[in-house]
């Protein structure tokens, strides 16, 4: 099991009316695992997100570990953010991650073939098999020679839910994944797509609206708390685990 644990990382944002201050006080991601973020809109979800999966750079990163089975092969995250080329965390990225955005961000001059392959070339992984056995269980049954412009919006989340599987990562983060859906849409995908991670071993992140949905198919919740004071907005995610011994030592 490859575990990503994070501790003490923060970022901090302004928009020149206001300072934007998030710190994850606590998140910790394994093997089998599903975590919603909830909070209202403007709490810092989506960076939150973002800073998990190494798409943005945190401003400050006390404990932020990618660990390996007995706690082999482990990745100082936070130190390799420091000092390390953008690349090498793009490496990383693209070999232990798949996210899926609110908007699907299918590259359109590329047929849903190819960017699903894409990912899986990104990541050093050639299974053309796999990538469309996932296309069928999400309900996609057009030829990988399709374009997105043929297809309708929901189907294009679905599309962009494959591509981030199709690598087997061992962390799936999914921005309102299915907000382009209608509800029973929405449960079937999600469920066929957690039912896909835990195949793979996938560890699942989701920010959701939908507390009733998470509830159903068994996510902890993890809510972010926000405190204003004049014009400063703090938020903080905590999800109450402890840092692992590797980072505390």
């Amino acid at each position: 099991m490859t575990w990503l644990c994070a501790h003490g990382v923060a970022q901090t944002l302004q928009d020149g009316q206001r300072t934007f201050h998030l710190d994850i006080a606590a998140m910790t991601l394994g093997a089998g695992m599903r975590k919603a973020i909830v909070g209202p809109s403007g709490s810092g979800k989506t960076t939150a997100m973002d800073l998990l999966a190494l798409a943005g750079r945190p401003r400050a990163a006390e404990s932020f570990w990618l660990i390996g089975e007995d706690g082999k092969n482990s990745l100082d995250l936070g130190q390799r953010m420091g000092r390390d080329r953008r690349d090498r965390l793009a490496s990383v990225r693209a070999r232990y991650f798949g996210y899926v955005l609110q908007t699907a961000m299918l590259l359109p001059f590329l047929t849903i073939g190819e960017n699903i392959l894409l990912a899986q070339r990104l990541a050093g992984v050639n299974d053309r098999d796999f990538a469309r056995a996932v296309l069928d269980e999400l309900g996609i049954a057009m030829p990988f020679s399709t374009f997105p412009s043929a297809l309708s919006v929901g189907q294009r989340q679905r599309v962009a839910v494959a591509r981030a599987l199709a690598h087997k990562p061992r962390f799936l983060f999914a921005d309102e994944p299915t907000s382009a859906l209608d509800p029973e849409a929405a449960r079937r995908t999600l469920g066929t797509c957690l039912d896909i991670a835990s195949a793979i071993g996938a560890a699942v992140l989701v920010i959701t609206h939908d507390h009733a949905l998470a509830r159903e198919l068994d996510f902890e919740t993890v809510e972010i708390t926000t405190r204003t004071q004049d014009d400063l907005v703090a938020a903080v995610i905590d999800d109450g685990t402890p840092p692992p011994p590797k980072a505390a030592a």
